[in-house]
């Protein structure tokens, strides 16, 4: 079980680190991210940024090969998380409206879904 965020977790998902290791992301009403080991569930690490709930969460491959995560929260902050070192890369970007879904794809395009992007 993966416990630990205060008031719930909002959105996970799941990844491989660079050395092979399988991991969980979650994230919760707290604003923290927490990586997870699988299949043990132990937590290697927390990660903060966001002041109030995480709302989206996708993880991806950076060319160099670490493991990042995107995520966001205070409603319209996206923050990218080096997942191999357990730290932010560069300062959150803030969109014009908040964003509930998102994905990156293979060429490593951010996109979001909001109830006001269209």
């Amino acid at each position: 079980m993966l416990a630990g965020h205060p008031g719930g977790i909002t959105t996970m998902t799941t990844s491989h680190l660079a050395d092979g290791t399988v991991v969980a992301v979650t994230a919760g009403i707290d604003g923290e991210l927490r990586v997870w080991s699988l299949p043990d569930g132990r937590l290697r690490f927390g990660l903060r940024g966001h002041t109030r709930s995480v709302t989206a969460l996708a993880t991806t491959r950076l060319p160099d090969g670490r493991t990042a995560a995107v995520s966001v929260g205070d409603g319209a902050a996206v923050m990218l998380w080096d997942l191999n070192l357990g730290r932010s890369i560069g300062q959150p970007i803030r969109l014009p409206e908040p964003v509930t879904a998102l994905t990156v794809a293979p060429s490593g395009l951010v996109t979001g879904y909001g109830p006001e992007l269209t």
